[in-house]
């Protein structure tokens, strides 16, 4: 079985390719830098593509001759000088649905997001959303998998800021008082079920949440990883959330910083809070994600405290974060 695995050397993609080929599965990845790509998944075949640019049917037809799955992994926290949300998360990924449909693909497994909803301000979740409806519509075994915080050995995103309040000296800032609730996952917990689910012909044309078993505090994410990292307990500082507001406005202005680097500064996407996601059963049939394992552990390093994997039907309670830079 070939599979091609688009994002193939990022945070999720990455451990995709891992568990796949695990499975045996010949594996075909695909990505803009193949540089970096060859050093990170060597034992694989790379084939380049550009999602802000290929959003054409046509350009992703030649690319899945002899290919049975795909599993899309692509993603980018928020437009760039380099990068345009709304054409990677829609135009592009679009453009590679209709290219798997027209061509045959046996199976296509679609990496989105908790927060992907057209009424969500930042650009990030609308664009995901265009992507998961327009998926919805094609004629082919389609599934969306919408993860919640995804902990793993590196960092991306929502982990990259909470590594970074974890790391900071003597003190522990908390964004207000902290008590935004996750069901984190355990990287490799997900890609092992997403692999499966490449794998297999149901479930199908179905919305997928993924979660790990327990419901945690982001006070008590912080507090592990400060523990993980080795760091002694620490002073807890709460920092208002209009002034935390205010400081990430600041740095949403920073645009002479993104201009040197090509990428743009961190941005507040929407406030931190609880919500619950409904499903609306005229438009999707929630399913539930086999377990990657039935192992649960002492307390060990956040990466994989979280080993249970499974899938949460809606209504799933999630947070959306602010995005850090990973340079925190």
């Amino acid at each position: 079985m070939r599979c091609l695995v688009t994002g193939a050397y990022g945070f999720i993609g990455s451990g995709v390719v891992a568990a796949l080929r695990r499975h045996g599965v010949s594996v075909v990845g695909a990505g803009r830098d193949l540089d970096l790509a060859h050093r990170i998944h060597p034992e694989i075949e790379w084939i380049a593509c550009d999602f802000n640019t290929d959003v054409a049917v046509a350009q992703w037809l030649p690319r899945l001759r002899g290919i049975d799955a795909a599993v899309n992994c692509v993603g980018i926290l928020q437009d760039s000088l380099r990068d345009d949300a709304d054409r990677i998360h829609a135009a592009a990924t679009i453009a590679l649905f209709q290219a798997c449909a027209a061509a045959g693909v046996k199976r296509l497994v679609h990496v989105s997001a908790v927060s992907a909803e057209a009424n969500v301000e930042s650009s990030y979740a609308r664009s995901k959303a265009k992507a998961d409806a327009a998926l919805e519509t094609l004629d082919l075994s389609w599934l969306i998998v919408k993860p919640s915080l995804v902990v793993g050995q590196g960092s991306y995103g929502g982990t990259s800021l909470m590594r970074g309040l974890a790391g900071l000296p003597f003190v522990l800032f908390l964004p207000g008082p902290a008590r935004e609730r996750f069901q984190p996952i355990a990287l490799d917990d997900l890609a092992a079920g997403i692999a499966k689910l490449a794998l297999t012909e149901a479930p199908s044309r179905t919305t997928l949440y993924a979660a790990g078993p327990e419901t945690v505090s982001l006070r008590e994410i912080l507090l592990a990883y400060r523990a993980w990292l080795g760091f002694y307990a620490a002073r807890e500082i709460v920092v208002p959330l209009p002034l935390l507001r205010g400081l990430l406005k600041l740095g949403d202005a920073g645009l002479a910083r993104s201009c040197l680097l090509g990428a743009a500064p961190p941005r507040w996407c929407s406030s931190a809070t609880t919500r619950r996601s409904t499903a609306q059963p005229s438009r999707r049939r929630v399913g539930s994600l086999p377990k990657a394992s039935a192992r649960r552990s002492a307390p060990r390093p956040p990466r994989c405290r979280t080993g249970c994997m499974r899938a949460a039907p809606s209504p799933f309670p999630c947070c959306t974060s602010p995005w850090p830079h990973s340079g925190f």
